[in-house]
């Protein structure tokens, strides 16, 4: 087994993009999840009650969120993987980037 050290000195700013992008796409669906869970849980509850109309509209509110989140967190991952990218490769150039140490694998 042979290990070489390495340093990255420049990442893809795009592909970093892309690849924030989609997780924060994808963990907001967890969250997502859970907001319609609640969104349903209130127009239920709300139905039986005087507010019914305010419940129904404030647990619609909470699955329309729930559908916009992935999708607004997605925009702001890819933004900030831009961002954190470009970053990086402006300070790697300065200070040599990140050292790793890689090893060989048969």
């Amino acid at each position: 087994m042979m290990t070489s050290k390495k340093r990255i000195l420049s990442i893809s700013v795009v592909q970093t993009g892309v690849v924030v992008g989609g997780l924060y796409a994808l963990i907001s669906l967890i969250f997502s999840v859970f907001l319609i869970l609640f969104g349903v849980i209130a127009m239920i509850a709300g139905s039986a009650s005087n507010e019914a109309a305010a419940a129904m509209g404030g647990g619609l509110g909470m699955i329309i969120i729930a559908v916009i989140l992935p999708i607004a967190y997605g925009i702001m991952g890819f933004i900030a993987g831009l961002i954190l990218a470009l970053v990086y490769n402006l300070i790697a150039k300065f200070t040599g980037g990140i050292e790793m140490t890689v090893v060989d694998v048969i």
